[in-house]
């Protein structure tokens, strides 16, 4: 499942049960780093936590897009979770669907240009409830991004 050449989700957690948003980022970094996706969760996690300082990464509607740049990977790794029960989060209100990306730190036009392809597939009505009452989330995950592949990513 690839949503480009520049983007490889790697993790689909359904259901994500997480009590706040670092235990989410934990969840989800963790999962990437058992399977080899990146080099070091905690790397990763700093990342993370480093980006929100700025400003939050919550998008409203009930979708989060957190996003880190680290050193050892080749493209923007993707793990994505879907919260049975809404986490807490700064911003906008209670999150549903994570998204989490990282990126290569020495490519960040290549981070850039995958979060706001990501963005804009995610923010279409009805995707985030959608993807919480899936009966098969990954299917339906597997149908958008292959519907999704077939428009150009923004260079």
């Amino acid at each position: 499942m690839r949503i480009d050449n520049n983007i490889e989700p790697r993790i689909l957690v359904a259901p994500l049960k997480s009590e706040n948003q670092e235990e989410a980022f934990e969840i989800l970094t963790s999962a990437l780093a058992e399977v080899g996706a990146i080099p070091d969760a905690d790397a990763a996690m700093a990342a993370l936590l480093e980006r929100e300082t700025y400003a939050t990464t919550n998008l409203g509607n009930g979708l989060a897009i957190p996003h880190g740049i680290v050193v050892g990977v080749e493209r923007v790794i993707a793990a994505i979770g879907i919260c049975p029960e809404p986490i807490p989060y700064p911003g906008e209100g209670e999150v549903r669907v994570v998204i989490l990306l990282i990126g290569p730190k020495d490519k960040p036009d290549m981070h850039v240009r995958a979060l706001a392809h990501v963005a804009r597939i995610m923010r279409q009505p009805g995707i985030v409830d959608h993807l919480v009452g899936s009966t098969d989330p990954h299917r339906d995950l597997v149908s958008l991004l292959e519907d999704e592949a077939s428009r150009p990513f923004p260079q």
